[in-house]
């Protein structure tokens, strides 16, 4: 189980990028999209994204609720990958907490449309790559690790399950 000081350096990694690649299985093969979050904070440790109930990923979701979602942020060199299960709910509260305009764009019929869902991303394991020196510190260390023959110290990898 991932603890809340956990969730919390998480949020703070994936909260700057807010779009992930959201990885499904159909049953035949790994299928990945790009998925916004709607969190404006990770409560409970649950993401939110919105979704189409007649679209691929929320059938794959409900017969194969296993799913991982990766965010990458390349300006700041900060990587994470979260393993989780995920729901697909028709919650009327919910729906209405996270609308807004972005959301408005795919749902042209709005917030009674019959086919919105939430989904519901509940981690149970994530890994996260961090490191906080610049572009030409990291060349400088990746130069000097093939000079000298030894692995780079890129800076920060965490797991938690």
């Amino acid at each position: 189980m991932i603890t809340k000081t956990e969730y919390e350096k998480l949020w703070e990694l994936i909260k700057p990028v807010k779009a992930g690649m959201l990885t499904t299985w159909t049953g035949q093969m790994i299928h990945a999209r790009p998925m916004q979050h709607v969190n404006e904070n990770l409560e409970e440790g649950i993401l939110y994204f919105f979704t189409n109930a007649g679209k691929g990923k929320a059938e794959e979701m409900e017969r194969y609720e296993d799913i991982c979602i990766t965010y990458a942020n390349h300006q700041t060199s900060k990587y994470v990958s979260i393993s989780a299960t995920a729901e697909v709910v028709h919650d009327k509260e919910l729906i209405n907490k996270y609308w807004n305009m972005f959301v408005s764009a795919w749902f042209p019929e709005g917030k009674d449309s019959p086919d919105l869902r939430i989904l519901k991303i509940h981690p149970y394991a994530a890994e996260y790559w961090d490191s906080p020196e610049s572009k030409m510190v990291q060349l400088f260390k990746i130069v000097k690790a093939n000079v000298t023959s030894t692995m780079p110290d890129m800076g920060t990898n965490r797991r938690f399950s």
